[in-house]
């Protein structure tokens, strides 16, 4: 009973330490090592794309590997999340719809 009640009040104690740590704020966004900030004139970080162009490939269908579900379907989410959360101008997303392109190009050596 000890130790039930000692591993609840130790979880107790550290879940806010464990989500206060997933949360990102924009110092600490990941980037992938591309640096996509600018500053304004009071120094405060912004994410800036501006004139940034977005190519989205979805594959489904692979010719000698496991199939995927939702690959098609995770282009078009990503879409709009370019476009409304990060404002992206939809004439400059391009997005590749290849889920039949191996059917179509049987001798094919991307897949």
């Amino acid at each position: 009973m000890r130790q039930i009640q000692a591993f609840l009040i130790i979880f107790v104690l550290l879940l806010p330490i464990q989500i206060f740590a997933q949360q990102k704020t924009i110092n600490s966004y990941n980037t992938r090592g591309v640096n996509i900030f600018r500053k304004t004139v009071q120094g405060e970080r912004f994410l800036d794309y501006n004139d940034s162009w977005a190519i989205l490939i979805g594959i489904n269908d692979y010719k000698y590997h496991s199939d995927l579900n939702y690959a098609v379907n995770d282009v078009e989410a990503v879409k709009s999340l370019l476009i409304e959360n990060y404002g992206f101008e939809k004439n400059k997303i391009k997005v590749c719809n290849l889920n039949n392109y191996f059917s179509q190009n049987p001798n094919s050596k991307i897949a």
